[in-house]
């Protein structure tokens, strides 16, 4: 039935039926191309990794996917490949492996006046309509997803677009309406079958420059008000941060009282910043009941991996993963597995995976020559996530950081394009999948004691493997007979689980620590001094994990002038011995010239150790080893810099002890 309608309404649009009505000349009726329906699965199938189906989940639900950076993708020689290593076309893939809907996102204008493109994925609404109708094609509606910014949007920032840096409320109110209206009449032109239209991405602290929710919502009822006159898509407002209910309760509230004309409350989730899958659930519930309308997830993730595979290092790493979901191919497949769930459960319409194919240009291994072709390719076709063409629009951010994908361990295909076990998830939440139980994690527990001190090992450790109806908690035996904790350093204890299994336990011995604050994480940071000579406020301490070797703290540096500085801190010795000073460092963009150096000085006395900055987490560990200090010695450590402009990095993790 689909494919008949679509074939009747490409008929009407190319006149063959109209011909007759207004007197007009005949049109040559043009080629249709079939709509593609995927072959699904009528009952349980026998896989690689193990999914447990969906009790209740229906056929409509939607099993979403954003490829948003595709054309940019392909523009840089990506290929894409089935489970059987076979080239195919993305949207095949994606059919095939359950996907019923893209999501595509659209910017105001993200090219500078030469016509860079800013990068991830330089997404207008021409491109929007170019993937809208590739999807139409296969039989997936779209979610079109408005910014209103020139460039991303979240809850950190929401830039006023550059067409409208001199509008008052009522000046972007008319903006945002014309261009709602005339973007959506581009995609729909073009092929794409809209069935939900996104006004604003992640606006909790407001949306284009505006702040004040009254005034959002003002500018929302614009958007909304345009979609209306072009389609009847479903609207969806879209927030994130469920760890805060009572915030997105009262945004709720706003929109009822601003009388915004809205369908869909939407919301990105991601497990490893926003909480366990319960309480997803528990909001989702609560936003249906308070407001009446469809609730949905438009974000969400999980990585496969820990790995990096462009060179351009990764939002997410191993320390913020929650323990029963491994980054593994079947951890990825339970955690969207369990999100999906969840949204069924609490009555959603259904969720979408954020950046599905957003795969390196190349795989990135360590050759120099590949991170150069890649960033040669992410400049001039922007398939990475920012452009150094952005810092015209938004230079604190990308306009310094700029740089690959840092999602590719998040894709749901591997690092050369071919599609993850995992991507099936979406077609085996109605049956499920069976495969080989295999041990996926095994809890290797890390504890901590100070030389002479004592420690306490835990009693139970956590085991998943694929059928996660036999994974959990299991005892553990300890053998310390032989254990010997002389000295400083780290120290594997041996185990046998209650099932058999082969345990280990890293203790880690440490002598006191002379550095204060050392990790930047506490909220008095007035030991650490910072001597600018040049660069204005270019040093800071910044609270951004993935710039932070431990915790979510460094110090860090940057500034449009070349820079030179020194960061210190004094302190005074208890016990003597022989010291090691060491800190981590990352950091890039230097310039000819430019210097990096530790130093240590006691009671005067000063040893330095050069180093110098490799690249975004490309954390180098700087060491000043052998220092001899007696008790009560005064001393002074830290770092000496000469920058260049625009060049940036942080530094984290200081440690001053005997080694």
């Amino acid at each position: 039935m689909r494919t008949r309608f679509m074939k009747l309404a490409a008929l009407l649009l190319s006149g063959v039926l109209l011909a007759g009505c207004g007197g007009g000349e005949t049109k040559e009726p043009e080629e249709t191309v079939p709509v593609y329906e995927a072959a699904l699965p009528t009952g349980p199938e026998k896989a690689e990794i193990f999914v447990e189906p969906v009790e209740g989940i229906t056929e409509d639900f939607i099993r979403g996917a954003d490829v948003s950076s595709f054309l940019s993708e392909k523009e840089s020689g990506v290929r894409y490949f089935d489970e059987k290593g076979q080239e195919a076309d993305l949207f095949r893939i994606l059919a095939d492996a359950g996907v019923n809907w893209i999501r595509v996102r659209v910017w105001n204008d993200p090219y500078d006046e030469e016509g860079h493109g800013f990068g991830g994925g330089n997404c207008d609404a021409k491109r929007a309509g170019e993937i809208g109708k590739m999807a139409a094609q296969y039989g997936m509606k779209l979610l079109v997803d408005f910014h209103y910014s020139d460039f991303w949007a979240d809850p950190g920032k929401q830039m006023t677009p550059r067409a409208w840096a001199k509008m008052d409320l009522s000046g972007k109110k008319k903006a945002i309406g014309k261009f709602t209206e005339e973007s959506l009449k581009e995609i729909q032109e073009a092929g794409a079958d809209i069935g939900m239209v996104q006004i604003g991405n992640e606006i909790n602290n407001g949306m284009a420059g505006e702040a004040v929710k009254k005034e959002v919502a003002d500018l929302l009822q614009a958007a909304s008000q345009s979609v209306r006159k072009v389609t009847d898509a479903k609207v969806a407002v879209h927030f994130t941060e469920i760890s805060e209910p009572e915030k997105l309760s009262r945004w709720a509230e706003i929109l009822e009282e601003c009388r915004v004309d809205y369908d869909v409350f939407g919301l990105s989730y991601y497990m490893y910043w926003h909480g366990g899958v319960k309480d997803l659930e528990k909001v989702m519930r609560d936003l249906k009941k308070q407001t009446g309308k469809d609730v949905c997830v438009l974000e969400t993730s999980y990585p496969w991996t820990l790995e990096d595979g462009d060179g351009s290092g990764n939002s997410v790493g191993d320390m913020t993963l929650p323990g029963d979901y491994p980054a593994s191919v079947q951890g990825q497949a339970d955690a969207v597995r369990d999100v999906c769930a969840a949204a069924a459960d609490a009555g959603g319409l259904g969720v979408f995976y954020w950046e599905i194919a957003w795969v390196p240009v190349q795989h990135y291994s360590g050759d120099a020559a590949v991170l150069a072709s890649n960033k040669e390719k992410w400049e001039t076709y922007g398939s990475g996530w920012a452009s150094s063409y952005a810092a015209v629009y938004d230079p604190e951010d990308a306009g310094v950081w700029y740089g690959g994908s840092s999602w590719d361990n998040q894709a749901m295909f591997d690092f050369d394009g071919k599609a993850l076990p995992s991507l099936n998830v979406f077609k085996w939440l109605f049956y499920g999948a069976e495969g080989e139980n295999v041990l996926q994690y095994i809890e290797e527990p890390e504890v901590e004691m100070m030389a002479g001190g004592g420690y306490e090992l835990p009693s139970e450790i956590m085991v998943i493997w694929s059928d996660r109806t036999k994974s959990g908690p299991v005892s553990v035996t300890w053998n310390t007979e032989n254990l010997s904790t002389k000295g400083p350093g780290t120290y594997d204890i041996h185990g046998v689980t209650s099932t058999g299994l082969e345990a280990v336990c890293h203790l880690k011995v440490s002598n006191r620590n002379l550095v204060r604050n050392p990790s930047l994480e506490e909220s008095d940071a007035s030991m650490w001094l910072f001597d600018v000579k040049s660069g204005g406020s270019c040093l800071d301490i910044q609270d951004k994990m993935a710039d932070a070797k431990d915790g979510t703290m460094a110090i860090h540096f940057w500034s449009e002038q070349d820079m030179e500085f020194t960061v210190s801190q004094n302190v005074t010795a208890e016990e003597g011995g022989f010291y090691t000073l060491s800190f981590s460092a990352q950091g890039g963009d230097l310039g000819e010239g430019d210097s990096f150096e530790a130093f240590i000085s006691v009671n005067g006395k000063e040893q330095t150790a050069p180093f110098t900055l490799a690249g975004w987490q490309v954390w180098q560990e700087v060491q000043i080893g052998g220092v001899k200090i007696n008790a009560g010695d005064r001393i002074t450590l830290g770092i000496r810099a000469k920058a260049s402009a625009k060049a940036w990095g942080t530094f984290d993790a200081f440690d001053l002890s005997v080694r």
